[in-house]
């Protein structure tokens, strides 16, 4: 996600850069993930390194956009007045930039965070010996109803609280986007 951040914010502050980097990413980001996991398995064998590779391409793409939305939908007036304040550009980003954007890398995260999970059963259901996508297989290989249901109901019960906590820690650290008007 890190990386998210940081690409997505060198597409708001330079257009040249944007100009280049976005055709590309908009392009990855049709790109099936199916599509791709045989290519990581020639790449990286099956094992962790695969999937992580299988993860990491099926979210970062959309994680980029969300984050640069995030950055873009900062109002102007706020960077205005931090300048008039007489912030330097790594002020300003600190103080203005980053806060006012902070919420929608939230949600950012907690979009890649349910895309990943679901990326996540995807790579162990085509390359994997282990895990609960290679569970949920086995189980209707061999007609394993109850399992198979205990384990859909396992992988969502573990999302929502993947989810739970990332909008916790992001009503602690920008409890001002959450306060009623």
């Amino acid at each position: 996600m890190s990386f998210a951040i940081a690409v997505g914010y060198l597409l708001h502050r330079y257009a040249t850069v944007d100009a280049i980097a976005s055709p590309i990413i908009d392009f990855s980001r049709y790109i099936p993930v199916a599509a791709i996991i045989p290519v990581t398995i020639i790449l990286f064998g099956i094992d962790d390194l695969q999937r992580i590779s299988v993860l990491v391409f099926g979210t970062v793409f959309y994680a980029i956009v969300l984050v640069t939305a995030g950055f873009n939908n900062v109002p102007q007036e706020y960077r205005d007045l931090g300048t008039v304040a007489g912030l330097n550009r790594r002020q300003l980003f600190r103080r203005v930039t980053w806060p006012a954007a902070l919420p929608e890398v939230w949600q950012a995260v907690r979009i890649s965070a349910g895309i990943c999970w679901s990326y996540i059963l995807v790579a162990e259901i085509v390359a994997a010996d282990t895990g609960i996508g290679f569970l949920v297989i086995r189980a209707q290989r061999f007609l394993q109803m109850d399992t198979l249901f205990a384990l859909v109901i396992v992988t969502g019960m573990v999302g929502l609280v993947y989810d739970r906590v990332i909008v916790m820690l992001s009503k602690m650290t920008c409890a001002w986007a959450f306060e009623k008007r």
